[in-house]
């Protein structure tokens, strides 16, 4: 009879902005543990004996759609070619349990991972502010991602104030042309590059799953149509000119309810799941803000203090009393994550001795923010958690050169150069683009993709180390 040791179960919070990779690094780390080929995914001598995730939902939440997004990887059941998932609209669980075996000696670990749209961590600011205080903490990252915009904005939306008639219904009538005004300066924002905190995130993800286009113009289409919050209970930031407004007390109120509505029902339930986890992994999409410029740099340099203040957020409320009960708790450094894992993917664009660059830069852009935490263990690395490229030489120049299939078919192409810091100047976006390559997923449902680094990160997070 198989003796096992004490299960090992963990919580791991895997978070990261928008077209980060969180659903296919996922889907790639369950596919190499459930099918798990000892030869391509090394785990120190440990082979997977079982594997199977859990069917049933678990904390109130949908299983993770596994089977769907490997189909789609695969090019399997139906699909004609393999194709990246589509945009996560909603938030899902996936449970797997494993016996490990090493020369007989057997161990169970229990991983739980909660997949969410990136763009609601856009809304993590939420967690422990009124909506007056929110407002005014957003209002100078918008300004700084967008001055001209943001100026605009603050001077339309004083001139609709000023123009209302005198009355609590006529200003609290004003609610729909602001949120229309919000959403006009938001589609400059995204064409700015600084989708990341871009808030309410359902202007990003709508809850009814819609697409909401990729390009600036196609979303900026699909903007007018949809809610800026919960439907029935829109609201915005407001500029500090309006927040103090004399008049704009009943619109401030209203705005405050329809927040209050959406932060207890999608901002605090993921909140509190993460606030519990045991491990945090932040996928830093180095090579998307390399590629984005200096505003897209920017956007996730005001994201990712928030994303990791959640990790230390008692959720105590925005009241005075509960203010004083989380610092006083900050305060004692008890942070229930005790690892913090940085991982920059889609390290198989650039070349083998660039890719301690990745895992420079995404510990640089955080700096000493997880050591103000109190996390003892904080670690940077860098993955291809579905590999798409694959070395090669070209004939005529004899330059190195990375074979892989794009949008237009299989081609050569130069490998990208990064830069060992971020730039000191103001980069414009296009100056490190990369062209994104389609996934190799075996076609066969059982057999794992390539991968590269992600089984070091798999050892860590089932402590074979």
């Amino acid at each position: 009879m198989k003796t096992l040791w004490t299960p090992n179960s963990l919580r791991v919070a895997l978070v990261g902005s928008n077209h980060s990779g969180k659903t296919v690094f996922l889907t790639s780390l369950l596919a190499n543990l459930i099918d798990h080929d000892p030869q391509t995914f090394y785990l120190r001598g440990w082979n997977v004996e079982e594997a199977g995730l859990a069917e049933e939902p678990m904390d109130g939440l949908p299983p993770f759609p596994y089977a769907k997004y490997r189909a789609e990887l695969s090019a399997a059941e139906g699909h004609p070619a393999p194709e990246w998932p589509e945009k996560t609209y909603g938030v899902s669980l996936a449970c797997l349990r494993l016996i490990l075996n090493k020369r007989h000696h057997y161990r169970l670990r229990e991983l739980e991972f909660l997949d969410l749209p990136g763009e609601l961590v856009a809304d993590f600011d939420m967690c422990n502010r009124s909506y007056e205080a929110w407002s005014r903490h957003l209002s100078p990252r918008l300004a700084l991602a967008a001055p001209d915009a943001a100026a605009r904005y603050a001077q339309a939306a004083k001139a609709l104030l000023d123009a209302a008639d005198r009355g609590r219904k006529a200003v609290v009538a004003l609610r729909p042309a602001l949120c229309d005004l919000y959403k006009q300066f938001v589609a400059v924002l995204y064409r700015a590059n600084a989708c990341a905190i871009l808030t309410p995130s359902v202007l990003r993800a709508p809850l009814d799953g819609r697409s909401v286009g990729r390009t600036p113009d196609a979303y900026a289409a699909t903007l007018p149509s949809l809610p800026c919050g919960l439907a029935g209970a829109e609201f915005c930031p407001l500029p500090d000119v309006l927040l103090d407004h004399p008049r704009a007390a009943a619109l401030v109120q209203a705005f405050a309810d329809g927040y209050e509505r959406y932060r207890r029902r999608l901002v605090l339930p993921v909140v509190s799941w993460l606030r519990h986890a045991d491990v945090a992994l932040y996928l830093v999409d180095v090579l998307t803000l390399l590629a984005g410029g200096t505003d897209a740099y920017n956007a996730e340099l005001a994201l990712a203090p928030a994303v990791l203040d959640v990790f230390r957020n008692r959720l105590f409320g925005h009241s005075f009393l509960g203010r004083q009960l989380a610092r006083a708790i900050d305060a004692l450094c008890l942070t229930h994550v005790s690892q913090l894992l940085l991982v920059a993917p889609k390290a198989d664009l650039v070349p083998p001795d660039q890719r301690d660059h990745l895992v420079a830069l995404a510990r640089r852009l955080f700096r000493q923010k997880p050591y103000a935490l109190n996390i003892p263990d904080v670690r940077a690395l860098s993955c291809a958690a579905v590999l798409t490229t694959r070395p090669a030489r070209e004939r005529a120049s004899g330059a190195d050169r990375l074979h892989a299939t794009f949008a237009d078919g299989p081609r050569l192409a130069p490998p990208l150069q990064i830069p060992a810091d971020w730039p000191a100047d103001d980069w414009p976006p296009g100056r490190y683009a990369y062209d994104e390559s389609l996934p190799p997923f075996p076609r066969r449902l059982n057999q794992p993709p390539p991968q590269l680094g992600l089984d070091d990160i798999a050892r860590l997070l089932l402590r074979l180390d």
